[in-house]
């Protein structure tokens, strides 16, 4: 069983326990029938609420699962599509080197092995946090650090 599950269980369970204990060792307990119907619907009533409680917690876990499974499953197809590109955009800079200056050769690398690196560490969250963008809002990410060199020796970004 998982953590999360493990500990909501145990606040449910010690729930339960101390709304019996309340009602069992109330001091009027055996006095008045009118207050043991009173103290048994309470616990009655507090047990349905902790597991409603209990249940909704579950539920809103499972989803938040779902939407991170949705994500890694986005996230898998965005690289390989990726992936697919950078090593075309490789054959199309072997072809057009000649015609290149040295320069834009830099720049051209280094463009495909930060957006590589940013793809790569986009796949890597372990958890989905929101952040402002200029277009809305986005995925929350470690930013890669790049070497100052900024040329990775003409051999295209490594995929795997």
């Amino acid at each position: 069983m998982p953590k999360g599950r493990r500990i909501a269980w145990r606040i449910y369970f010690a729930g339960a326990i101390v709304g019996m204990a309340s009602f069992l060792f109330t001091s009027t307990f055996f006095r008045n029938e009118q207050i043991w119907d009173d103290a048994f619907g309470g616990a009655v009533c507090a047990v349905l609420v902790i597991s409603l409680m209990y249940q909704r917690e579950l539920n809103r876990r499972e989803i938040e699962r779902q939407k991170f499974i949705a994500f890694r499953a986005t996230m898998v197809t965005v690289q390989d599509i990726m992936g697919n590109f950078f090593n075309s955009m490789q054959l199309v800079r072997l072809e057009s080197e000649a015609y290149m200056s040295p320069e834009s050769i830099e720049l051209f690398d280094r463009l495909i092995a930060e957006t590589d690196a940013q793809l790569k560490a986009l796949g890597q969250i372990e958890r989905l946090e929101i952040k402002p963008m200029a277009v809305g809002s986005g995925i929350k990410y470690d930013e890669p650090h790049q070497s100052s060199s900024g040329n990775n020796g003409g051999t295209g970004p490594s995929h795997g």
